[in-house]
């Protein structure tokens, strides 16, 4: 841990790995419910009572469940929240030359008009919701990330309409912009955090992604830090803040 971070970004230079065949990922968001995540592994810490609400948690490009273990049990020591951290599929990448690694879903480029895989955020959406959300019932979802995965909360909640409460971004960006709908009664509340010194992502590209969100209705609670590529422990004493408010609003 260093300059006060509490989580850093993953290099993007990762051992290859196995990559499923074409079309596996279609046919595993198609197939019929089952019990389990199918990639790879899912750290999973149960809330104090069977009906706590449930926080997700999506790791960044390249990394895995267990970078999300840290910053989950940072968030709420108190097991308020039944939290879940799955694995990224491994595929290709178009931004590290085709190279195998986990990702939920391929990348080109880290800009502003970049071409992006609807396709492929469209599937995994899917997948989290069958596999992962679904066998939960009926409980309140929060969806958050970092980086890729906090990009992957926002299209998984306001393009593919899973159910959420609130969604928690950790220096994301909002894919695909042209394509937000307007806000709905009862959309997500949006906690947003972002690095001001953040090289990989820059801060001006998060915050006209937060913008829009404000533009199209949604209710965003930005901060921004002194930090690049990563989380803080002020950042994540904020979010842990801006949940507690979330539970309250549901908890009666």
């Amino acid at each position: 841990m260093t300059g006060g971070a509490l989580y850093t970004a993953a290099g993007h230079q990762q051992e290859a790995r196995p990559v499923p065949p074409a079309g596996t990922l279609k046919a595993m968001a198609a197939e019929p419910e089952k019990s389990g995540w199918p990639h790879g592994g899912l750290w999973e810490r149960p809330g104090h009572s069977l009906s706590a609400p449930v926080l997700v948690l999506l790791h960044g490009l390249g990394a895995d469940r267990l970078d999300m273990k840290a910053v989950g049990e940072a968030l709420d020591p108190g097991r308020h929240w039944h939290i879940l951290a799955p694995d990224a599929p491994v595929r290709r990448v178009t931004l590290n030359g085709g190279q195998p690694m986990q990702a939920w879903f391929d990348i080109s480029r880290l800009d502003q008009g970049a071409q992006e895989d609807g396709e492929g955020m469209s599937s995994m959406a899917e997948i989290l919701r069958r596999r992962l959300l679904d066998p939960l019932g009926r409980k309140p979802v929060v969806l958050g990330g970092f980086s890729q995965g906090g990009a992957m909360s926002l299209y998984a909640a306001l393009r593919a309409a899973i159910p959420s409460v609130a969604l928690l971004v950790f220096s994301g960006y909002l894919p695909q912009p042209d394509l937000l709908p307007q806000a709905w009664p009862h959309a997500p509340q949006i906690f947003w955090g972002h690095g001001r010194q953040d090289g990989i992502l820059p801060l001006s590209l998060a915050r006209r992604g937060a913008s829009l969100l404000q533009e199209k209705g949604f209710s965003v609670a930005w901060r921004d830090y002194s930090m690049t590529h990563g989380i803080c422990q002020e950042e994540i004493q904020d979010a842990a803040r801006f949940l507690h408010t979330v539970a309250r609003q549901f908890s009666g």
